[in-house]
């Protein structure tokens, strides 16, 4: 659908929205590809650069990634000051500092962002896939508990790259069994 859109005509949502499924499908050279189109039509939110990030930094563009990660912080941090209990918009400085292997920053935002929404499932995911960045597996662990709990996907959950070194802990898997069924 977004690929028959864009041969109608090239828009914003349709590029963001097909890197998106190519993000989650595992296809992430497509999806930077997208999130590139979908920059040239809207650059100046955080999230554009940060999924571009995100797609570079699953390819094997560290560089890349870094400079993206570090405009996306730029951003939100800019929209932070408009709205300062915007729990979106911690969220995602939270993953964006993880990233950038800055734990401080990114535990800040987290947990601002807790404080403010602490039930929000998409919140406790990235909590998840925060920790999950920091090598923290007790505390991932227990964020994606609390995500599948509040009804967060499995699926969606089983998609995620920054989940890839809890997929093998015993005690994923066990939780795994637990949601399952």
């Amino acid at each position: 659908m977004c690929e028959k859109s864009l041969q109608i005509k090239p828009n914003y949502g349709a590029y963001a929205n097909l890197g998106y499924l190519y993000f989650y499908a595992g296809r992430y050279a497509n999806a930077a590809a997208m999130y590139e189109k979908a920059l040239t039509f809207q650059n100046r939110y955080y999230l554009n650069f940060g999924n571009l990030a995100s797609s570079y930094k699953f390819i094997g563009k560290g560089t890349e990634a870094r400079i993206h990660f570090e405009k996306a912080i730029e951003l939100a941090e800019k929209q932070l000051r408009v709205n300062p209990k915007d729990a979106r918009v911690l969220w995602g400085l939270a993953g964006f500092c993880a990233n950038l292997t800055n734990k401080q920053k990114a535990l800040h935002y987290l947990n601002r962002a807790l404080k403010i929404d602490p039930d929000n499932q998409d919140l406790q995911f990235k909590a998840a896939e925060v920790y999950a960045i920091f090598g923290d597996a007790p505390h991932a662990l227990r964020f994606v508990r609390k995500a599948l709990e509040n009804g967060y996907s499995l699926k969606r959950l089983m998609k995620s790259p920054d989940q890839a070194t809890l997929k093998t802990h015993p005690d994923f898997i066990k939780l795994l069994q637990q949601f399952k069924t």
